[in-house]
């Protein structure tokens, strides 16, 4: 797909599995696992986005920032709504071809891991989260 630059990959062993036998959960289960995932996007969102303002804010004023890249943040939910794909480009006909090199850096340009910083701060409370909503589903 023209302009969708994946910035990470994270390759979870046995998620095939664990999909089928989410598969398998109450609809309730699911409907309540799927409510996290949606809140869960929406915090991801909101601290990615926070990460970035650093970089605008101290920005060398010949240099054009526009927000374009925070912009460009979008999100889709697949695997009938058990998976959540987020980051610049996804969901969006945005092109954003240099968020990589932004994210990663370049031997010019140190990196700048919004995305991944983001990801680190939301996954403790996303863990809490869900356990709690499968407790409250199956209770």
């Amino acid at each position: 797909q023209r302009g969708y630059v994946p910035m990470s990959q994270t390759i979870v062993f046995g998620l095939d599995e664990a999909l089928d036998k989410i598969g398998n959960y109450p609809k309730t289960v699911r409907k309540a696992m799927h409510g996290v995932l949606v809140d869960t996007e929406l915090k991801l969102d909101k601290r990615a986005k926070r990460n970035l303002q650093p970089f605008y804010d101290g920005a060398d004023p010949r240099n054009r920032w526009t927000g374009r890249l925070r912009a460009s943040h979008g999100f889709v939910f697949k695997n009938q709504g058990m998976t959540l794909l987020y980051g610049p480009g996804v969901g969006t006909q945005e092109e954003i071809d240099y968020a990589i090199f932004v994210h990663e850096g370049t031997v010019k340009m140190p990196p700048r891991p919004w995305l991944r910083d983001a990801f680190n701060q939301t996954k403790p409370q996303y863990i809490k989260d869900m356990a709690k909503a499968i407790r409250g589903a199956t209770d």
